[in-house]
């Protein structure tokens, strides 16, 4: 054959090379059956299988490797919820149900989630309806008690309370003795002026105040305040023990003209005995504090000793210094100890010695005290003396009579130290400690959530509530407050069981907090056997159901589903919107590249269109990439020549005259 022969033969071979790959590549891009015709006729050829249009015969992508597995995490329910609340009651027969979804080629690695009590409740209140306790301490301190109430099948979730010392108490009870000896006039006057005002300022500073005025041995008031009397026999009852109050005997001297009386008792002005009576006989308030202010200008059991000139009970004039009968000391010690027992304040108030000419009041009390002391030690002196014992033994103070002075002294006697040495308690375990609560460390939050809920170990049944005591302790005087109170709590359920697929995963008497539910294995295993739904469609679908023993409210949360899957799907997705946008513009026929389905895909639906649909749905791009046919969307942009069963290579490209992306 001759060169020209050679090389005529040569260009027909080439074209007709040429023409076959043509025809090849186009038989090819119309269905799978041309991609067969057009891989074996490069075969026959014996074209390179390296080059480019071979790859799509050998099963990888174009330009790349095979798509590896992706690890993803499925974490809502069926609902597309990723908490799933249920009400068990008898209306449902005590059961509930939700559903997770897997993509059908995917693989599981674990999966859980967690169930709790979703109904909770909380308490702000006391048992008695209060949102704050005052405990006013005595001169030992002491234990006031409390409650709180709360159901008792229930996880307590938090719990605490403010805790706040004061030296001013939450209310007092005020009560006044007077003498009701005529030289008292101008101290009842001014007593009825100034209990007004000292009660407005005290209601001013949120004190709730008493104040109650008796009048010792039921005698005459000058005044309008004092409505309430202590009668002689009322006194009489509180006597101490071997102590006979002495009346007035009076004697003629030896001259026969003079009336005289040896040293007597007076119950008109007995005060030591009116405090003894009021410490315990008068009806105090629960959880105050407790002052008494006996007003006298005489002695501690009353009297003294008079000389009558002339007619006896006419013109009496006192001459020299008085005398005591000797009960008086021991009225006084019996004051100071039942005082100190109940914790009543005293705070006596000696009479005002007017000064003028006439013979000075009572036992001269009320001149200055200095003069009181040196000048009428005897009398003044041993009546003041008496006054300041029982104000010393009971934290009190002895005060002068003025308008003003017995307003301060009033007004002070509300005041006491700060607590000492204070606890608290819940259900007689110590949950808080402090050495002195006042003003620079208050409030002080305690939390007590363990206590509480072991505290509630006692109770049974889900409607039971338990009164839970409170203890509030002070070594010392002043006042506590408790405010704040805070408890949540979320109430237990009561025989649980879940349940995949009638398969159970979890049972539990008592979920009283986040229990995990660990279903791993099981759907593992269900999922082998999957025969519904692949990647793109719904996937497969597997029921949760709960149900309980008694109503419950109850929480599935947290669901954690790990898998690993090709996602071939989602890649598509992504070329054939990529193909789409990008080849519209040229309006020409174009190839956008190959996606292989791997040889260990699981197949438990055919790769179809739609399937292809059905994720669009799920990934909510339906408008990015419409597949009308199906549903998704008002056009339509794709076309799958068929549906595929088994690994192989899809061709993804667009077609100019049909103007949609073909995947064959």
């Amino acid at each position: 054959m001759s060169k020209a022969q050679v090389s005529i033969a040569a260009f027909i071979y080439i074209v007709i090379t040429v023409v076959a790959v043509g025809l090849a590549v186009a038989l090819a891009f119309q269905s799978s059956k041309g991609r067969a015709f057009f891989c074996s006729s490069v075969d026959g050829l014996g074209l390179d299988r390296a080059t480019m249009l071979a790859s799509y015969c050998n099963g990888s992508r174009l330009y790349s490797e095979l798509p590896s597995r992706k690890e993803f995490v499925v974490d809502v329910f069926g609902q597309h919820t990723s908490v799933k609340f249920f009400s068990l009651n008898d209306a449902n027969g005590l059961k509930g149900a939700t559903t997770v979804v897997i993509p059908g080629d995917a693989l599981v690695s674990s999966a859980s989630f967690f169930v709790d009590s979703s109904m909770t409740g909380g308490v702000s209140k006391f048992s008695d309806d209060s949102s704050q306790k005052r405990f006013n301490f005595g001169f030992n301190g002491g234990l006031f008690d409390a409650s709180v109430k709360v159901p008792g099948n229930v996880r307590i979730i938090s719990s605490s309370l403010s805790v706040s010392g004061s030296n001013v108490p939450s209310s007092a009870d005020l009560v006044m003795i007077l003498d009701t000896s005529i030289s008292m006039r101008e101290e009842w006057s001014s007593l009825c002026r100034v209990i007004p005002l000292v009660e407005s300022e005290l209601k001013a500073r949120g004190i709730d105040v008493k104040t109650t005025v008796y009048r010792l041995a039921g005698g005459r008031t000058y005044d309008f305040c004092g409505q309430s009397a202590i009668s002689e026999s009322d006194l009489g009852s509180v006597l101490p023990s071997g102590v006979v109050m002495r009346g007035q005997e009076f004697s003629r001297d030896s001259s026969g003209t003079v009336w005289t009386s040896p040293p007597y008792d007076d119950f008109s002005e007995a005060w030591a005995l009116g405090v003894l009576w009021a410490v315990s006989r008068h009806p105090w308030r629960p959880n105050t504090k407790k002052v008494v202010f006996p007003i006298s200008d005489s002695d501690p059991t009353g009297g003294g000793q008079v000389r009558a000139v002339g007619e006896l009970g006419k013109d009496a004039v006192v001459e020299g210094d008085a005398e005591f009968t000797g009960n008086e000391a021991v009225v006084v010690d019996a004051a100071v100890s039942s005082a100190k027992d109940a914790s009543v304040y005293v705070f006596p108030v000696y009479g005002d010695d007017p000064r003028t000419d006439a013979p000075p009041e009572g036992y001269n009390v009320g001149v200055p005290l200095e003069e009181c002391r040196s000048r009428y030690g005897n009398t003044c002196g041993r009546v003041i003396g008496w006054m300041e014992q029982v104000a010393s033994s009971t934290r009190g103070k002895v005060v002068g009579y003025r308008d003003e002075t017995l307003a301060q002294a009033i007004l002070d006697s509300i005041r006491t130290e700060y607590p000492k040495d204070v606890a608290v308690y819940v259900a007689g375990r110590k949950v808080f400690s402090v050495p002195v609560l006042d003003s620079s460390n208050s409030p002080k939050v305690v939390g007590f959530a363990s206590e509480l809920q072991s505290a509630l170990s006692s109770c049974s049944g889900s409607d039971a509530f338990c009164e839970v005591p409170l203890g509030f302790e002070s070594k010392g005087e002043g006042t506590l407050i408790a405010s704040d109170l805070r408890v949540r709590f979320a109430y237990v359920a009561e025989g649980v069981r879940i349940l995949l697929r009638d398969r159970e995963i979890f049972r539990s008497e008592r979920v009283a907090g986040p229990e995990k539910v660990v279903f791993s294995s099981m759907l593992e295993e269900l999922h082998r056997d999957c025969g519904q739904g692949g990647q793109g469609g719904q996937g497969c679908e597997y029921e949760l159901s709960v149900s309980s023993s008694k109503p419950s409210k109850l929480v599935f949360r947290d669901l954690s589903v790990r898998l690993k899957s090709y996602g071939l799907y989602d890649e598509l997705i992504d070329m054939v919107y990529m193909c789409s946008r990008s080849s519209k513009d040229s309006g020409s026929d174009s190839d956008c590249g190959v996606l292989g389905i791997p040889s260990d895909y699981g197949f438990r639906q055919a790769f179809s269109e739609e399937a292809f649909a059905e994720r669009v749905k799920e990934r909510r791009l339906c408008h990015v990439v419409p597949v009308s046919d199906f549903g998704c969307g008002s056009s339509d942009v794709v076309d799958f020549s068929s549906s595929f069963s088994s690994p192989t290579n899809l061709l993804v490209r667009y077609s100019s005259s049909s103007k949609k992306v073909v995947v064959s």
